[in-house]
Order: structure tokens, then C-alpha cells, then sequence
């Protein structure tokens, strides 16, 4: 029979590494760095997963604006304010204040001769009413040459007192009080008399007709 060795003969170390050692360090240099190169690098799921824990809170654009401790004023709505109006000369106030009876004039005579009924007569006074206190607040509206305003002024504060008497003479018809409505009437052609031939001296000759 062979002789069987008691021990084991153990491989004798040498100085050097070997081959294996080399080769597993250089891999593991390899992949520290590599790694090392993405946790590292900005934008990383590293980098990402940090700014992804951290909560984030919106604020207002302005607030980033605003000095600390400022008060925000409030906003005033400014006021459109009028520009005087240019008066006119006499022969353009005459011409714009004689188209505007002109069509006074037109719509009067749409309403035909004064009833004899006292309900049409009602109505008749109403319409005729409005038309000319119309006329006159278009009147009023044209800016006035300077040296006859104050005029100008009267004559259209005498219309409209014969407005106001028409009015009256129609209410009092409506009530049949016809003993006031013929005095108001009587009236009536007293300021409309005074009135027309102002207007008539001023030029305003289509007003005055």
C-alpha cells in the first residue's frame, strides 16, 4: 500500500499578489468610481431625490415684489372730468339752433289741428309738450355766442315756463276743469306771442313760427 501523508502540505505563500487580487481590486476601483461619478453629478436621482424630499410652498408673485412691511395702496378710479365747450359764433349757433325747430316744426304739424274734444285735446297738448320741451333741451345744449348767452338763457327759461302752462292746461282738462283750462290756454298764447317774436329778433326765425 502507499504511504498516506499524516498532514497536508499547505501552498507555500510567495511575497506577491496574485493574478486574482489584481484583477478584483482594478474591478472594484472601477465601480467605486463610477458610482461615486453619479452620486456626485448635478441633476443625479441623488441630487433629485434630496430637492423631492424638501417641501415647497408657493407664494404669490407679488409678495417676492413687496418691500417687508409695505401697505398696498388702493386704487383711485380717476374722474372723467368735462371740457368746456368753444362757444359758437352767432351765424353757426343761428344755423344749428334753426334745423333743430325745423324738425320741432315738422313734428308739430304731424299732429294736426287742435281737437274739439277735450280727451283728444289732452293727448293733443301732451305730444305738442313733449316735442317742444325736447327741442328746447337740444336748444340749451349748443354752446352759445358769448355776447348773447344771458339772452339766450331768458328766452329758454320763458319756453320752458310755457311748457309748464301747457302742461297744467292739460291736466286741468283731464280733470275737467275746463274754466281753468281756458284761462291756462288764454296764458298759453300770451307767452308763446313773446316768446316767438324774441326768437324771431334774435334770428332764430324758425323758432319763432
Amino acid at each position: 500500500m502507499p504511504d498516506i501523508p499524516t498532514e497536508i502540505d499547505a501552498p507555500k505563500k510567495s511575497g506577491k499578489p496574485s493574478v486574482e487580487h489584481i484583477v478584483l481590486g482594478a474591478v472594484l476601483v472601477v465601480v467605486l468610481a463610477v458610482g461615486g461619478f453619479f452620486l456626485l453629478k448635478p441633476g443625479s436621482s441623488a441630487s433629485t431625490a434630496k430637492a423631492a424630499a424638501a417641501p415647497t410652498v408657493d407664494r404669490p408673485a407679488t409678495a417676492a415684489l413687496a418691500e417687508p412691511g409695505a401697505v398696498a395702496k388702493p386704487v383711485t378710479a380717476l374722474k372723467p372730468t368735462k371740457a368746456p365747450l368753444t362757444p359758437m359764433t352767432k351765424p353757426a349757433y343761428l344755423k344749428a339752433g334753426n334745423k333743430i325747430c325745423a324738425r320741432m316744426n315738422a313734428a308739430t304739424k304731424k299732429l294736426g289741428d287742435f281737437p274739439s274734444d277735450t280727451k283728444a285735446q289732452v293727448v293733443y297738448i301732451n305730444k305738442n309738450y313733449a316735442i317742444t320741451e325736447h327741442a328746447r333741451k337740444l336748444l340749451v345744449a349748443l354752446p352759445a355766442p358769448t355776447v348773447s348767452a344771458v339772452k339766450l338763457a331768458g328766452y329758454y327759461k320763458e319756453v320752458a315756463a310755457l311748457d309748464g302752462t301747457a302742461k297744467a292746461a292739460a291736466k286741468a282738462l283731464a280733470a275737467g276743469d275746463t274754466a281753468k283750462a281756458g284761462a291756462l290756454e288764454s296764458k298759453l298764447a300770451k307767452q308763446s306771442a313773446k316768446t316767438n317774436a324774441e326768437f324771431v329778433a334774435y334770428g332764430l326765425t324758425t323758432c319763432g313760427t
